[in-house]
């Protein structure tokens, strides 16, 4: 078989460009404590050993968008900490694994143009705190990540300073929350919820909050995706899953209940219309019946795979 030299050559040349591209757009940045890319225009700015001292927040080129600070420990962050990322087009921060115990009140006020903050594994950070740093950020904000910061609890006004913002999506997933009510995020606008827990059995919450103000009206009407994956529930309650209209995805993998509700109501019309996928998998579920989801409509995709499932009516699924 003959092989065209020119055209192998042409091959190797065309792949060392996009390797010296692709090298190139990634660069040193932060008086070396960054790696900036230029073409997604993101910094990733982590220690190089463990527990290594943060002793400023660095200066970044012009196009930063996304910044993340990582693996540093940082227990206190002021105001005039973040002087040299206010002049930057910032729409996400990330403090992740800072050891932080302490945030100045109105800590995002100068970053105008934030639409998603993470705070993530600083389990010394009280909600409260980081409560009263949310005060004055920016409208524009939509995504709210508070991963694994071991929290039990969560102030009941936790999201008082962001009423006035577009959020949408909260992710409070791996924390150990206790008994949380889902009157927390009335006044939000929220479209997307995550409580699930990434190591197995670090929750307590148990129970499903109930999402019913008062005359039965929803506290999250805009709520399309609820995850509750790993949650320690026991027991399917079908009325706490009221008030919920708009909902699309809800995730139940990986919890003890053994019974599936109805998903109806008193006069047997479904409570989840819009729901489109339900995840089951992974549960102490073992009977299904041939009502099991006759009140939701609009389901497309159902996963009870893993479970212990003996399905007393097998034409379930087709149906």
């Amino acid at each position: 078989m003959e092989v065209n030299v020119d055209i192998l050559q042409m091959c190797c040349f065309l792949l060392l460009s996009v390797l010296e591209s692709s090298l190139a757009a990634v660069t040193y940045c932060g008086n070396g404590m960054c790696l900036c890319d230029d073409k997604t225009h993101q910094a990733d700015c982590k220690s190089v050993h463990e527990g290594q001292k943060l002793l400023f927040f660095p200066k970044l080129p012009d196009n930063i968008e996304d910044v993340t600070i990582r693996y540093f420990k940082c227990e206190k962050i002021f105001v005039r900490n973040l002087q040299n990322f206010t002049d930057l087009p910032l729409t996400k921060l990330c403090f992740d694994s800072l050891d932080m115990q302490f945030m100045q009140t109105g800590l995002f006020r100068n970053l105008r143009n934030l639409k998603e903050v993470e705070i993530s594994h600083n389990r010394k950070l009280p909600s409260k705190t980081l409560r009263d740093a949310f005060l004055n950020i920016s409208s524009s904000l939509q995504i709210l990540n508070l991963t694994s910061n071991r929290w039990n609890y969560i102030v009941p006004d936790f999201f008082k300073y962001v009423s006035h913002t577009n959020l949408s999506t909260v992710v409070l997933a791996g924390n150990q929350l206790r008994n949380l009510t889902a009157d927390i995020f009335q006044d939000l606008k929220l479209t997307a919820l995550d409580f699930s827990v990434l190591d197995l059995g670090n929750t307590l919450l148990r129970d499903i909050p109930v999402f019913c103000g008062v005359i039965r009206q929803s506290l999250t009407p805009n709520l399309t995706k609820l995850y509750l994956l790993n949650t320690s529930i026991i027991t399917l309650q079908g009325y706490r899953f009221q008030c919920l209209p708009r909902l699309q995805i809800l995730d139940l993998r990986f919890n003890y209940f053994a019974e599936i509700p109805l998903f109806c109501n008193k006069v047997k019309d479904s409570i989840h219309p819009k729901l489109q996928e339900l995840y089951l998998s992974h549960s102490k579920i073992r009977y299904i019946f041939n009502n099991s989801f006759s009140c939701l409509p609009s389901l497309t995709k159902l996963d009870l795979s893993f479970t212990e499932l003996h399905p007393s009516h097998p034409e379930v699924c087709e149906q």
